[in-house]
């Protein structure tokens, strides 16, 4: 099958799209997914619900002022969410070929991108090193996914999904900072910046919560956050001395929701029981592999001391003669997008070559989707 000159990865994210030109782009260009509205002269976010949004958005990423390739003469790798619905993956590629027409199209999860990188250095091993299992734990706008791997596919029975993202956590934000300070109920993209420029996950939350409880002076936690005043500053930020946003036990106390979701009432695993579970309903051989190769990927992975009290939370379920590592790649954000550069290169040996992860425009028009599922389904297990 020969390769067209532009390839396109584009990983779709519900929070933030992440796309380049497969050997082209260093790294990948990052576009909000959401769209804007007008209210009261201000811009809110707005989450895509549906494809004639979504048909908008990328329509200005492949244009001449994105990425400036022809669909017609390109190849479009494109992630899908994890457990994605027939329905919906239906649609992905009636769009991708009906509406955008592309010449060849690979439809994968960002996790399948994941493993595609060479993970040796993220364990303090040397590049290359072979590993048949890993566990990747991709958390994320929506949700947390906990999917592990064996040679390259994935174990599909037994992959665990946690309804906690960086939306319900900004959310959450909201909410306490509307409780205690003022109504920030419609200033989610606003919120949004203040949680990633201030919360952080605790190693010991009830230690936190009495530095908070104690003298204002003696309080090292917490902040003062900036308001923009859209006029000469559009971006908050943060200063220690007193300002407009004072930012207290919430910096740790909204990040906690993803180890305890109980915490908001969601019976529901947190991300260290969602590991357990997802390895528990492996093969009992590949346990102590998979818990030894955890890789962190998403918005989420960001937060200042998520992997070291995700370590601790694992260490205390996990058999004391298994190891566990996890690898926090430097950008857990763009990391499955360089995955996807590795996958079409064929550097990974446990993987299939792209050619054989691609349907052709001239496949879908002849077999249609069924053509899409069958060679869609070939990393999966």
């Amino acid at each position: 099958m020969a390769r067209p000159d532009c390839v396109i990865a584009l990983d779709n994210g519900a929070g933030t799209i992440k796309a380049g030109v497969i050997g082209r782009d260093a790294a990948p260009r990052l576009v909000p997914n959401c769209v804007t509205k007008t209210k009261g002269g201000r811009g809110l976010l707005g989450i895509l619900t549906d494809w004639d949004v979504e048909r908008l958005v990328w329509e200005r990423v492949f244009s001449p002022e994105g990425l400036g390739c022809e669909p017609g003469h390109s190849w479009l790798m494109l992630t899908e969410p994890c457990l994605n619905l027939p329905n919906v993956q239906d649609a992905y590629d009636q769009v991708v070929f009906e509406e955008f027409g592309f010449d060849g199209y690979s439809r994968l999860t960002a996790p399948h991108w994941t493993v595609a990188n060479d993970l040796g250095p993220l364990f303090g091993e040397p590049a290359g090193t072979a590993r048949d299992c890993v566990l990747v734990l991709d958390t994320g706008y929506s949700f947390t996914h906990a999917v592990p791997f064996l040679r390259g596919r994935a174990l599909l029975g037994a992959i665990r999904r946690l309804g906690v993202g960086g939306k319900l956590l900004t959310n959450h934000l909201k909410e306490m900072i509307s409780f205690r300070q003022w109504n920030m109920m419609d200033e989610t993209y606003l919120v949004n910046q203040v949680k990633e420029a201030c919360c952080y996950v605790a190693q010991d939350v009830y230690a936190d919560l009495e530095i908070c409880r104690g003298a204002p002076r003696a309080n090292t936690v917490i902040q003062a956050y900036v308001l923009p005043d859209f006029s000469k500053r559009m971006q908050g930020y943060v200063r220690t001395i007193r300002q407009v946003l004072w930012m207290n036990n919430e910096r740790f106390t909204v990040p906690e929701v993803l180890f305890y979701p109980s915490d908001l009432g969601m019976p529901q695993a947190g991300v260290a029981e969602l590991i357990l579970q997802a390895v528990q309903a492996t093969p009992e051989a590949l346990h102590p592999l998979l818990y030894a190769n955890i890789v962190l990927t998403g918005g989420n992975a960001r937060l200042p001391g998520f992997r070291s009290r995700l370590l601790a939370e694992l260490r205390r379920l996990v058999p004391a003669e298994y190891p566990v590592r996890i690898g926090l790649p430097d950008d857990p954000v763009a990391f499955a997008w360089h995955g996807a550069g590795c996958l079409a290169a064929g550097a990974h040996p446990s993987q299939l070559a792209l050619d054989a992860l691609v349907t052709t425009r001239a496949d879908y028009q002849e077999y249609g989707t069924h053509a899409c599922r069958r060679v869609f389904g070939a990393l999966s297990a």
